[in-house]
């Protein structure tokens, strides 16, 4: 009996060993598709491109995960998950700098990591774990939501369609441009610092997603198919993030599905997968934050807090938005006590945070010292108001010649424009008209960006009593994003846009406000609100890629993908066929995810059994 099992564990390393091994061969074998093809193989590729891909991205986290588990304790799933993700990320940020160190060091390195990665997994993967099954069922929602969404994108048009789709639904931005900029960059040994797009400093898009995908983008048989893949996973991390908090907030069974749906069926969730930026991603490591904290700081262990610092840290570096949101989690942190309680975790926190902020803060110091177009943009109206003086001298004077009216002037327009006034003022007289006014809301208006759910917003009155972390969350999500419509400089070229904003706050918000809905009324109002959710969804995202989507954005750039050598009136069904799989797996695993696992340790033991959630 003992040989028997030996042999099947030998059996299933040895499988284990084989699928790490080929995983960079497969990937780079099914990224080699036709990039407006919308045959089965392409179809086919994408998905398979996309398993692999997330292989390539997170397995070493995992490996380094499975070896401190066996020194510490990490806590449970909603930790562990964090953890893993966070180690993968700062593993690829620290092989990022030795590549720009020696382009040739960075390869060997990049080899070097995947063959231990591979070994590690291999040798320490247990044959049955729950918790560890739960946890890569949890991971494997951020592939396929990518396949989902690329896929539904790529209806019209093939994978071409996709990114362009979600460009000129942004007014033709180009901000998805700059992470491959910087490996194309940091590969040919070209000069980092040089600015782009009209002078644009490229150190404003610090290069986190770059250095995660890079050793992958570049074993891809054709790049720009890999690069909106690899993309688009880890903007996809948002939809295991959000369970997460769900699941924090104490949401359960087939709720977690309906709530899932009611926060990612909209166009915010999809343009910003498929149009990697990244700004979805930092909001993703931030809610990871957010609901391991809602959990109860007292059961976070010291390498918990490690893991919270980390994660804090990525997602600062990884889009400066993501700094934007540090002053709600403060909110919620005072509000819900859930801070460090010995020196030790504050330590851990600390060292955590600056392990990924610090390479970029050499980097910025000493390397490259280019000033920010950013910050005077978004704080002074003018991302050139720099060029003759310093930051604190040019907002002196602007916000002195604004004087006290004019700086009233400005929030009002910033008010406006998180409501979405300018796109009510009038109620369309056709279909197309009511798809533009629906679009421009979900992808400009702050308030709207939640799409169908800000139906919750009057049932937050008809109750009178809420779990305290879900008041706290409301509480800190509105007033962040009141605190940004302040800062933010206004109109007529700041003002308080989605794009301009924390997108961490949007999904917070979002969350919060389908707790809401699901905790005040009955299921079946849901059903139906979740409902009216897909239809707008449909109704603003399967008709673009057709003909051309400047009717949207007013960006009337011509698609440079043919068309109408695809498609121009039906949809690729074999794109279609792939997004109905990613969803289906999406509903599967959600409802296969054991909240109890969530909180249990490593060794099978669960934690003490929290005390309920106030009522306030």
């Amino acid at each position: 009996m003992k040989s028997g099992r030996s042999r099947k564990t030998i059996c299933w390393r040895c499988f284990v060993l084989l699928w790490l091994l080929l995983a960079p061969l497969v990937f780079h074998f099914t990224t080699r598709v036709w990039f407006t093809s919308g045959s089965l193989r392409s179809a086919s590729f994408l998905l398979l491109a996309t398993v692999f891909g997330s292989v390539l991205l997170f397995a070493p986290g995992l490996a380094i995960l499975l070896v401190i588990e066996r020194k510490t304790d990490i806590g449970g799933l909603f930790l562990r998950a964090m953890f893993s993700v966070g180690i993968a990320g700062l593993s690829y940020w620290f092989l990022w700098w030795l590549w720009i160190l020696n382009t040739q060091s960075g390869r060997i390195a990049a080899v070097s990591a995947w063959l231990a990665t591979s070994l590690v997994i291999t040798l320490l993967l247990p044959g049955s774990s729950k918790p560890l099954r739960q946890l890569l069922l949890l991971l494997s929602l951020a592939p396929a939501s990518a396949v989902f969404f690329v896929g539904v994108m790529s209806l019209h048009g093939g994978l071409a369609a996709a990114p362009e789709i979600a460009s000129m639904s942004t007014f033709g931005t180009a901000d998805n441009f700059f992470p491959e900029l910087w490996i194309k960059r940091v590969e040919s040994g070209a000069e980092l610092s040089t600015p782009v797009l009209g002078g644009w400093p490229t150190a404003d898009r610090p290069p986190v997603q770059s250095a995660w995908i890079m050793p992958a983008y570049l074993i891809a048989s054709n790049r720009a198919v890999a690069y909106e893949i690899l993309g688009a996973i880890l903007q996809g991390l948002m939809v295991p993030a959000t369970l997460m908090l769900m699941i924090a907030f104490g949401i359960d069974g087939f709720n977690r599905v309906i709530g899932l749906g009611l926060v990612c069926l909209t166009a915010f969730v999809a343009f910003n997968t498929v149009f990697t930026w990244p700004k979805l991603l930092p909001a993703a490591l931030f809610l990871f934050v957010v609901s391991a904290l809602i959990e109860g700081s007292e059961e976070i262990p010291v390498a918990g807090w490690g893991a919270i610092g980390l994660m804090l840290g990525i997602s600062v570096v990884a889009h400066p938005g993501g700094g934007l949101a540090l002053p709600s989690l403060v909110i919620l942190v005072v509000w819900l006590r859930t801070w460090p309680a010995t020196t030790a975790r504050w330590g851990a926190l600390l060292i955590g945070g600056l392990v990924a902020v610090f390479p970029w803060l050499i980097y910025r110091s000493f390397v490259d010292r280019t000033g920010s177009a950013l910050l005077p943009w978004h704080l002074g109206g003018d991302p050139w108001g720099t060029k003759d003086r310093s930051l604190p001298e040019y907002l002196v004077d602007r916000y002195r010649s604004l004087g006290f009216s004019g700086w009233f002037d400005q929030r009002r327009g910033n008010v406006k424009a998180l409501l979405g006034v300018d796109y009510l003022k009038s109620i369309p007289e056709s279909i197309s008209g009511w798809r533009v006014l629906l679009t421009s809301l979900e992808i400009f208006s702050p308030l709207w960006s939640a799409g169908v759910l800000v139906i919750a917003w009057p049932l937050i009155f008809l109750r009178n009593r809420y779990p305290q972390v879900l008041v706290s969350s409301l509480a800190a999500s509105v007033a962040g994003i009141l605190l940004w419509s302040v800062v933010e400089f206004g109109p007529p070229d700041a003002k308080a846009l989605t794009q301009h904003g924390p997108y961490a706050l949007f999904g917070l918000l979002a969350v919060s406000l389908a707790a809401v809905l699901l905790s005040t009324v009955r299921r079946k109002f849901v059903l139906i609100v979740l409902f009216a959710q897909a239809m707008v969804f449909l109704v603003i995202v399967l008709p673009m890629g057709a003909d051309s989507v400047c009717d949207i954005t007013n960006a009337c750039f011509p698609p440079s993908y043919d068309v109408s050598a695809i498609s121009r009136s039906t949809y690729i069904l074999p794109f279609a066929v792939v997004s109905i799989l990613a969803l289906l797996w999406i509903v599967w695993s959600v409802g296969r995810i054991d909240a109890r696992t969530l909180s249990q340790r490593q060794g099978g033991t669960p934690p003490p059994e929290p005390a309920p959630n106030r009522l306030v």
